[in-house]
């Protein structure tokens, strides 16, 4: 199944969930239940993110984490590559999801799908454009 990697430019300082879309997480689980892979791509310190993960209890829903301790940020040229890579796929095999234009630009110029993410309902509806099969609620 494709690889879809998704940005997280977030607050990570909350020590609550009520920060987090709870539409959002089960979102993640459903589709990493689905045997999508997923990966978490963030400008965010390793050091924010992982204990965010852990709070939503979805440390094992992602295939793998880039951040900014892997030696590169987001649009670098760099960074789509070492994406690339750590996802062990070709390009046009990633869905990159963005909050950030600037971002989605750079994924498409390097070969990638690219959703500019805006909100839950928007991303839902171009997810099922892209052939993503959302499980349902009693599908999870």
């Amino acid at each position: 199944m494709p690889f879809g990697v998704g940005s997280v430019s977030s607050y990570w300082g909350r020590s609550d969930l009520e920060y987090f879309d709870p539409d959002m997480l089960l979102l993640v689980r459903s589709l990493h239940r689905a045997g999508y892979k997923l990966g978490l791509a963030s400008n965010s310190r390793a050091r924010w993110i992982l204990p965010a993960l852990k709070l939503t209890n979805l440390e094992t829903a992602f295939d793998i984490v880039v951040t900014p301790e892997d030696a590169v940020l987001k649009p670098d040229d760099a960074f789509y590559a070492l994406l690339a890579e750590r996802c062990g796929a070709q390009p046009g095999e990633i869905l990159f999801i963005d909050d950030r234009s600037r971002n989605i630009r750079g994924a498409e110029i390097h070969g990638m799908r690219a959703i500019h993410f805006k909100n839950y309902s928007q991303l839902m509806t171009k997810l099922r454009d892209q052939g993503i099969k959302i499980p349902t609620k009693s599908e999870t």
